[in-house]
């Protein structure tokens, strides 16, 4: 079985539909890894590229990248590591514009992994600590 990667570009792609016979190429890909005929995954490091370049270069707002990529990281039969991290990063960052993507990341890396987040960040710490007390 053919084991594919993809890459940043292959998900803005298909995010933007923006080059139609790139899109449709990545989509089709999808649907073969729905079917079981391809495995697909899509690391860590793509959503952190994607989310940076949707918001900064093509002006899409938070909730509109974590709308984006709701279904894709609820799809089972795609292989992302640290999927239930991202979702939950995705709808912290949507609801707290003071904190970025990556300190998303990070609090519930921890979170999850059942340590103290260690910060000197003050929204951070203090969005750690919330989030701690109402075991969100």
């Amino acid at each position: 079985m053919k084991r594919f990667l993809l890459d940043t570009n292959g998900l803005l792609r298909y995010s933007l539909k923006d080059i139609p016979v790139q899109s449709e190429q990545i989509a089709q890909v999808f649907r073969l890894v729905k079917n079981g005929k391809v495995e697909l995954t899509i690391p860590l490091i793509v959503f952190f590229e994607a989310t940076y370049t949707l918001t900064k270069f093509y002006g899409y707002t938070r909730v509109a990248v974590k709308e984006k990529y709701e279904t894709l990281l609820l799809a089972p039969y795609i292989d992302i590591p640290d999927r239930y991290i991202l979702r939950e990063a995705y709808a912290t960052w949507a609801q707290h514009p003071g904190v970025s993507f990556a300190d998303a990341v990070l609090l519930h890396t921890a979170k999850l992994g059942g340590k103290e987040l260690l910060t000197f960040d003050r929204k951070l710490k203090r969005l750690a600590e919330k989030t701690e007390k109402d075991g969100d």
